[in-house]
């Protein structure tokens, strides 16, 4: 009995390290993305780096919780809450992915309106060949 209340003591435990890990990755995106009006791929290098740490302690739990064969009922509220954090994470990192595609694709247009000037301005510049046949 003692040995069945310490595996489920372990399994609240690394539901709650994971929750906890969870809750602090979404603050920080959060954060950030209120923060940067106008963040660049080195601010979410930056970020994701941040992340990393929290990333790695999230794959340990999984490991463990997988070893331990987690199926308590009892846990369910702990694990719904961490599905609810997980969809709003991966919600709020595509809202980050599409500012970015967006910017992307400003920089893209941008350079193409460039290309396209240079091309005209070439065409005009292009020195005129006049054939002058002389009788």
């Amino acid at each position: 009995m003692d040995t069945a209340f310490s595996k489920h003591s372990e399994l609240r435990d690394a539901y709650s390290e994971e929750l906890r890990c969870i809750r602090q990755i979404l603050q920080h995106s959060e954060q950030f993305l209120a923060d940067e009006a106008e963040f660049d791929v080195n601010s979410v290098k930056k970020l994701l780096e941040e992340r990393q740490p929290w990333i790695d302690i999230l794959k340990n739990i999984e490991e463990t919780l997988r070893s331990a064969g987690s199926s308590q009922d009892d846990l369910a509220h702990l694990k719904s809450e961490i599905a609810e954090l997980g969809n709003s994470l991966i919600a709020l990192d595509a809202k980050i992915m599409d500012i970015l595609l967006g910017r992307k694709q400003a920089i893209v247009k941008e350079l193409m309106k460039n290309t396209d000037n240079i091309n005209r301005r070439r065409k005009e510049e292009a020195p005129r060949i006049i054939n002058i046949k002389q009788e």
